[in-house]
């Protein structure tokens, strides 16, 4: 009697492990990927034709494994009554500009943002520019 039941828990547990194998292996995978993310340049904020905007120069560097990189969002906490707003990414844009005579040069390109891949070991800087949609003039 408790030689079946010991074999019908253990059926039970390695059943239930097999249910969760995907989630398991999910969990291990995220742990082992790294996606370290560096500011390297001040934040600018802004209120434009886009409504509120800020722009962050990020280095993203992908450790042990490729990163889809889906969105970026960015959070903001005013001090005062720790309230917050939730930015979504909207444009990329050089993270170097040629300013001559107090212009910024035509050939700056504008990019709409969109999903990328950061490869392994791999570093890649973006000008991300974050805009509340809800008070956008668009």
């Amino acid at each position: 009697m408790d030689l079946d039941l010991g074999i019908k828990i253990g059926t039970a547990i390695v059943a239930v492990a097999a249910l969760f194998r995907p989630e398991i292996e999910k969990a291990v995978r995220r742990r082992a990927s790294r996606l370290e993310i560096e500011l390297t340049g001040f934040p600018e904020f802004g209120y434009n034709i886009f409504g509120p905007t800020v722009s962050l120069i990020v280095t993203l560097t992908s450790l042990n494994s490729a990163q889809y990189i889906s969105r970026i969002t960015c959070r903001i906490q005013r001090r005062q009554d720790r309230s917050e707003f939730t930015l979504p990414w909207f444009l990329f844009r050089p993270p170097e500009a040629a300013v001559t005579e107090g212009v910024i040069s035509e050939n700056a390109i504008i990019q709409i943002a969109s999903p990328f891949l950061i490869a392994i070991d791999e570093a890649t800087t973006k000008n991300v520019i974050f805009q509340d949609q809800n008070t956008s003039q668009l």
